[in-house]
């Protein structure tokens, strides 16, 4: 049923189930143990419309194939999924990723650009088929040829850098020692979400502070004009990103995209990929609760580009957030403040009760018998007076004088 057909493995051969087309069309590929396949999104619950990869454990039946997760952006675990959900791998799936331009070797920036660009390609195709995972890969692989030794980046290059665990865009001023490996940067302080002159930028920069950068601090050289490559890597990892629910990876890549494309050389700012950026980083911080940076993203998108309609559409979802979050904070301080009144009505009424009690108590003991029963038990002294004390005349004779 559905084109799906048992396949008996001959001579001890593993089990497959052949996997074609409904109505007898073209074979799309066959599920064998052993083999690292795709599960479509459309088997995934609706809440959860991701593809992933996974490895075949059991091949018998074709409505009830066990399979184990491969991805690592999922928990591992083992699923019991129909033969007709599993697709193959794209044939450069299977392929030896040494194609990408290793990250660190020196080469031509015409070569870094091409193989940015093929895997760029191959990573939108995995992006279209749901599979975040893989296309990530792909889109983190081309941004890695981007990256290569500090003694090759050229001064008055523009570089990303890490400093303080923020991204800043900055400038290679020196390079270091030979043998030492680091480069000399002065720094971008204005982390303003704006267009900056790049001249302008760069005066700045100088002017300011020098930072030692190393080799894990780089992220990425700048190169002027794949700004927009870069910036289309940059956005479509963010996208993957929130997909997958790691908004703090979202917005480190959206970042990244935004500092890049704020600079303008005068060549046709990159205001289409800013907007973007700023639009990503807006969901993830809507994603992690952070509404007035969310805020503060959409109103920079819908500032630079007023016509865009999905920059608006963030604004007004993020107002409603706002507004959401603002009701349900005044609800919950009025049902603190009841709280608190019921409290403090439920101590006072505790402190009167326990005041009406003492002074009860005080009452009883001041009329319980009187002055004349103090010491005095059935009629007789609780100390009575030894021999050799007072007499009773001489009691007499002392109260009558």
């Amino acid at each position: 049923e559905g084109g799906v057909s048992l396949a008996a493995g001959g001579g001890g051969a593993s089990p497959m189930v052949l996997l074609s087309a409904a109505g007898g069309g073209a074979l799309l590929g066959e599920v064998e143990v052993g083999k690292t396949m795709r599960l479509a999104a459309d088997a995934m619950a609706p809440t959860k419309r991701i593809a992933q990869r996974v490895l075949v454990l059991t091949a018998d039946d074709p409505m009830a194939v066990d399979v184990l997760s491969l991805d690592p952006y999922h928990a591992e675990e083992e699923l019991v999924v129909r033969a007709e959900h599993l697709r193959p791998l794209e044939p450069f799936e299977r392929e030896n990723p040494s194609q990408c331009v290793r990250e660190g070797s020196s080469v031509e920036e015409e070569n870094i650009v091409a193989v940015a660009e093929d895997l760029k390609s191959k990573g939108n195709l995995l992006f279209k088929l749901r599979d975040f995972g893989a296309a990530i890969e792909f889109y983190r692989r081309a941004l890695a040829s981007f990256m290569c030794p500090l003694q090759d980046i050229p001064l008055g290059a523009f570089v990303l850098i890490v400093v303080a665990n923020r991204l800043h865009m900055a400038v290679v001023d020196s390079r270091g020692t030979p043998g030492e490996h680091v480069v000399f940067c002065c720094l971008f302080e204005d982390q303003r979400v704006e267009l900056l002159d790049v001249d302008k930028a760069v005066a700045d920069a100088r002017q300011g502070r020098v930072v030692r950068v190393s080799r894990s601090m780089l992220k990425g050289w700048i190169i002027p004009e794949q700004r927009r490559l870069l910036c289309a890597l940059h956005n479509n990892a963010a996208r993957c990103d929130l997909s997958l629910g790691r908004t703090t990876r979202a917005i480190w890549a959206a970042t990244a995209a935004a500092r890049i494309a704020q600079l303008n050389f005068g060549q046709g700012a990159v205001v289409d990929a800013l907007c973007t950026s700023l639009i990503l980083r807006s969901k993830a911080f809507v994603a992690c609760g952070g509404l007035s940076k969310a805020r503060r993203d959409a109103l920079n998108a819908v500032a630079l580009r007023p016509d865009l309609k999905d920059a608006a559409a963030v604004c007004r979802d993020v107002e409603k957030r706002i507004a959401r979050r603002q009701r349900e904070d005044r609800k919950l301080a009025k049902e603190i403040g009841k709280w608190a009144d019921k409290a403090v009505s439920s101590f006072e009424e505790r402190k009167r009760s326990a005041a009406a009690a003492s002074a009860e108590e005080h009452q009883t003991g001041m009329s319980g018998g009187g002055v004349d029963n103090v010491g005095e038990e059935d009629g007789e002294l609780l100390f009575p007076v030894e021999d050799g004390g007072v007499s009773s005349e001489e009691q007499e004779g002392a109260w009558g004088s």
